[in-house]
């Protein structure tokens, strides 16, 4: 009995040594992606950008190369987390998404600190909206204004004029309607602006919903609170969607915004559940 009772301590000791372990190789494996990361945008802001601005064209060649480089930026983080075993991404279009002629307003769910990352890396050219801090930073300011982002300044009539201003100039906008990530239990409610920047800029929707197992990097949590396995990234993007089928029943541009914002909070409810569902089926 005391050699069996042994033999289980010794078990019991070298999983929890084993847990310790791949604990602190996944947390030193993250904080290294982390400093590579902001090197890279050093690198990018002090060096590259202004070379950039002294060989290009114009304006608009300017903002396009900018905009690329921060997304090859994106994608070499990424593909560091994933080659250390921290994410694994799947998207159900193509690697990397080049736009037509049309612009659209891009709404996505925002279940993590990096999706934003993981979106301007698989559509280069697509403007969004960056927090006020990240648009005076220090090491960031340059790349972020050279690349046409627009400055959530707390003044939401300035940020509905902007983003409508990018969109019908041409230039595709990325928003998170949530406004903040993603709750542990759900999405938060939508926030209005996307459709009303839609709305008045007379585009499309492009919605594209993004899930991830185990959560990492989620509201409320440090980076360092990192799950014990690899975390599975799906990208999926919808069909579009046309502002004018959802209110066609309407004039008034404040209840054309709400029909319009209920719509795109139904869809990504609907999608998130589908797709819980889905993973679910396989072991009931």
């Amino acid at each position: 009995m005391e050699s069996m009772k042994g033999e289980v301590e010794k078990a019991s000791n070298a999983l929890n040594l084993t847990k310790r372990f791949n604990y602190y190789w996944r947390l030193g494996a993250t904080g290294f992606c982390f400093v590579f990361f902001g090197f890279a945008s050093w690198l990018g802001a002090f060096f590259l950008v202004p070379i950039f601005r002294l060989f290009s064209r114009d304006k608009l060649h300017y903002k396009e190369r900018v905009q690329d480089l921060i997304s090859r930026f994106f994608r070499l983080f990424l593909w560091s987390m994933e080659i250390f075993g921290l994410i694994r991404i799947t998207t159900s279009f193509p690697d990397k998404l080049q736009w037509t002629e049309e612009a659209f307003v891009v709404v996505a769910n925002h279940p993590m600190l990096i999706d934003v990352v993981l979106l301007l890396s698989r559509i280069p050219r697509m403007d969004c909206i960056v927090k006020q801090a990240l648009y005076h930073n220090f090491f960031l300011k340059g790349m972020v204004k050279s690349a046409g982002y627009i400055c959530n300044s707390g003044n939401p009539k300035a940020l509905l004029e902007d983003g409508i201003e990018n969109v019908q100039a041409g230039s595709s906008l990325l928003i998170f309607p949530e406004g903040s990530r993603s709750l542990p239990e759900g999405l938060r409610d939508f926030k209005r602006g996307a459709a009303r920047i839609a709305l008045g800029a007379g585009c499309r929707i492009l919605p594209i919903t993004i899930q991830c197992e185990p959560p990492m990097l989620q509201k409320g949590r440090k980076w360092y609170e990192i799950p014990s396995r690899r975390t599975e990234i799906s990208i999926s993007l919808g069909e579009p969607i046309d502002p004018k089928d959802i209110v066609h029943h309407t004039t008034n541009p404040a209840i054309a915004a709400r029909h319009l914002t209920s719509h795109l909070q139904h869809y990504f409810e609907n999608k998130l559940k589908n797709a819980e569902c889905r993973t679910k089926s396989p072991a009931a």
